[in-house]
């Protein structure tokens, strides 16, 4: 029977290493990937609660990053 200090540690290395980077992506309706590019962020009174504005088309959107899965909330018209 393996002992908890022998495989605790290599699970969190492992753990650490996959879940390092970035893996939550947001795609305007032009198919920008916002989190990545230089789309600008703005924050909401809101915990969580985030608008992006497309730096390619300039469409605004509102997400909600603190649930499993990034969920659009609203689009605003196209901001020139």
């Amino acid at each position: 029977m393996l002992k908890i200090k022998e495989w605790k540690r290599p699970l969190s290395e492992w753990y650490l290493r996959t879940f390092k980077k970035q893996h939550n992506f947001i795609y305007c309706s032009c198919g920008n990937e916002l989190m990545s590019s230089k789309s600008e962020c703005y924050l909401t009174p809101l915990y969580g609660v985030y608008v992006y504005k497309c730096d390619k088309c300039g469409e605004l959107s509102k997400w909600n990053l603190t649930t499993p899965v990034p969920l659009l909330l609203e689009k605003f018209e196209k901001v020139e």
